[in-house]
């Protein structure tokens, strides 16, 4: 047996048993032998593929495509790698043109249906995957895709059949019990859900989806939680400018009620509505703040946990203001609770910083606590600096949250406009 033949059969047992960097290595070695071999140029790209090194992949699938363009397996692994890149338009000619060469491929089918899914188009996707399922009965990854079809359009019983064929079909697979606990869930079946999200970890601990997967679950326990959950779901399918009257809708609904504020009706639905504005914004880090001090804090991320934390402090700090106000008497505590419940939610989405703005933030909110301990001077000492203080230390606030969720906001949007 030659040296680069023997490099070919270990890179490809490798590849095999799940070792693809052992075997990247082999194929190089055969390539410096023949470099011009599509074969070699494949191998070399699915190794890479299965690092998740999409790049390199995409360099070597294309030399393999233009040595052998009639290859519909290098076509639909550069599909892969154009689609970890990004670049779903050029993923999706890929594997348009691997149709062509194999019209009856389940494995082409479902990648057609995969991209078109993972941009969006629910109802665009399901006749490639409902092809793809027809073309192989025992396609487990095409029957897992197809139940998260049927998630997205809220057909649950139909997404729960797929989804118990593809794990009758492969038992352990992590995927499929991730989007079995992501049907559970969005059905209602919290306790399945968290069941499912469970499994799906211990099949595969080190995927972080898989451990954020659990932690929703177990959020979606509250009630409160999940009522969030759909209504931000409902906000979604508004159109833009809907969206924007709505985020306004309690401003000028104060407006309206400012007039009957003297009364206690009105005192009431004021003080309702913002407490509701205030939760619709404190059941995320609070839902964080229950799983942090109870037996699942090791599944959140350092990040999150110290988010959850700073937001207990404040939370607990605004109740003790408004115990304050109640006893004392004077207004100057209840503004500084209102102060104190803006700077939680501030404290509670912390985590969702850019890397490159952590350090300001984490600053900001050295300082942040600083402001607060002074205003809560000012209001014990009845300061006429009070009104301006508190002016100040609410602008900080919100100028410190613009910069916490502004650009993570803009990044997502560039990630899914790419």
């Amino acid at each position: 047996m030659s040296v680069m033949n023997e490099a070919v059969q270990r890179g490809r047992a490798l590849l095999a048993l799940g070792r693809p960097q052992e075997a990247q290595a082999h194929f190089r070695q055969a390539l410096v032998s023949d470099p011009g071999n599509a074969d070699l140029h494949q191998a070399l790209g699915q190794a890479l593929l299965a690092q998740d090194r999409y790049a390199d992949a995409r360099t070597a699938l294309t030399r393999s495509v233009a040595a052998e363009p009639d290859s519909a397996f290098s076509l639909l692994l550069l599909s892969g790698a154009e689609a970890g890149l990004g670049n779903r338009s050029a993923a999706l000619e890929a594997a348009r043109a691997a149709l062509r060469l194999v019209p009856l491929s389940p494995q082409v089918h479902h990648q057609i249906g995969a991209l078109l899914l993972n941009s969006g188009q629910s109802l665009e996707a399901l006749p490639w995957l409902l092809k793809a399922r027809e073309l192989d009965p025992m396609f487990a990854r095409a029957a897992t895709s197809l139940a998260i079809v049927y998630l997205q359009l809220r057909r649950y019983d139909e997404a729960r059949t797929q989804i118990q064929e593809a794990l009758q079909l492969e038992p352990n697979d992590p995927s499929a019990h991730f989007v079995n606990g992501l049907i559970e869930t969005a059905a209602g079946g919290s306790r399945q859900g968290v069941r499912a999200h469970r499994e799906a970890l211990r099949l595969d601990p080190t995927n972080p989806v898989n451990r954020a997967g659990l932690v929703e679950a177990l959020k979606n326990r509250n009630a409160a939680y999940r009522a969030l959950v759909r209504y931000g779901a409902w906000r979604e399918s508004l159109t833009p400018g809907n969206r924007k009257l709505l985020a306004f809708a309690p401003m000028f609904a104060v407006v309206l009620l400012r007039p009957f504020s003297h009364t206690t009706v009105g005192t009431a639905l004021i003080g309702c509505l913002l407490f509701l504005v205030y939760l619709s914004w404190a059941v995320d880090p609070m839902s964080n703040l229950a799983l942090c001090v109870g037996n699942h804090r090791n599944l959140l991320e350092p990040p999150v946990r110290r988010s959850a934390i700073l937001f207990g402090v404040y939370f607990v700090a605004a109740l003790g203001c408004v115990v304050w106000g109640v006893l004392a008497g004077p207004p100057e505590p209840f503004v500084v609770a209102v102060i104190f419940a803006i700077w939680s939610i501030v404290a509670g989405f912390a985590h969702q910083t850019l890397p490159r703005f952590r350090r300001t933030v984490v600053a900001a909110h050295a300082v942040g606590v600083m402001l607060l301990a002074g205003l809560c001077y000012l209001a014990a000492t009845g300061s006429t600096a009070f009104n301006g203080a508190v002016v100040l230390v609410g602008l900080v606030g919100g100028a410190v949250g613009l910069l916490e969720i502004v650009p993570a906001i803009r990044a997502a949007a560039g990630r899914t406009a790419a």
